[in-house]
């Protein structure tokens, strides 16, 4: 444990001297910060542990781990270094990551902003956990009601109807129109708020099961066969942009917001179409039993 909380407090050092804002620097890092034992001041003589860090990227799609990892040891003077990707982490883990020791931040403030976001994100996946809680060790899932789900994709349908009239304004307009850029905002949360509703719902009365957060929703639904898994890998990023919407609607860009909304409509019309078949061919297997 000794190896540990030295390298802890060497990364404190580098921290300080600016080496550690450095190879933060080099490696586009947004936030890093220390949780784990290491941080902790009740540690037992001869407990077994790693070096716990959390970090998050500028770029999400950032996955290059390992050279960020070897230049932390060589700062540290530690070899077992568990680096948590946020990005990648569930609500609780994402949380829990953050309320540890802030080690580095882009700008000002940045750190106390991911570590409210990552807060919030908990208490908004409250329900995705109480679900698995209730569903925990049933081996028959319950009764699928696809009148509750063709209710929801009738939903969706009205959703990117509203898209399509709106969307044509162009993102110039969005920066210089308010009103526009709100309805586009509060547009694109409700849709992806049923959306993840109808793929909670149908993980949980296909499988047993319910998803862990927002994003792990497109997965979860991905595997009942109601859409394919590639387009739940196109869609699982629109849980972030609900994210920052709902916590911080000043940091997206309205060029970014279109963007995003011209993305969605395309996305999401390819959810609603393969839903609907899924919903359809169950229909008629049933129609085809009875």
């Amino acid at each position: 444990m000794g190896e540990i909380r030295g390298g802890f407090e060497r990364l404190l050092a580098a921290a300080a001297d600016g080496r550690l804002s450095d190879a933060c620097k080099r490696h586009d890092v947004h936030v890093l910060g220390a949780c784990g034992d290491a941080t902790k001041d009740d540690l037992r003589p001869g407990q077994r542990s790693d070096l716990d860090l959390a970090v998050a990227f500028h770029d999400r799609r950032h996955r290059d781990l390992l050279e960020l990892v070897q230049e932390l040891s060589a700062l540290s003077g530690c070899d077992r270094i568990d680096l948590l990707d946020l990005h990648r982490a569930d609500p609780l883990a994402r949380e829990e990551g953050l309320r540890g020791i802030p080690l580095y931040e882009s700008e000002s403030g940045a750190y106390a902003r991911a570590l409210m976001i990552a807060a919030q994100g908990r208490l908004d996946t409250v329900w995705l956990r109480r679900l698995q809680q209730e569903h925990a060790g049933r081996t028959i899932p319950e009764s699928f009601d696809p009148t509750l789900v063709r209710t929801r994709l009738a939903e969706i349908r009205d959703l990117l109807d509203d898209l399509r009239q709106l969307l044509p304004i162009g993102a110039e307009r969005l920066t210089r129109d308010r009103l526009s850029r709100r309805a586009l905002e509060r547009i694109l949360l409700h849709l992806i708020q049923v959306t993840v509703n109808n793929n909670a719902y149908t993980a949980v009365a296909l499988t047993g099961t319910a998803p862990r957060s927002h994003h792990a929703s497109f997965a979860a639904v991905s595997g009942t066969g109601m859409i394919e898994q590639a387009l739940a890998d196109d869609l699982a990023p629109s849980a972030g942009l609900r994210m920052m919407l709902v916590h911080d609607p000043a940091g997206v860009e309205p060029e970014r917001l279109y963007m995003m909304g011209m993305r969605m409509l395309e996305c999401y019309d390819h959810y609603l179409r393969q839903a609907t078949a899924f919903i359809d061919a169950r229909d008629r297997a049933v129609s085809q039993r009875g």
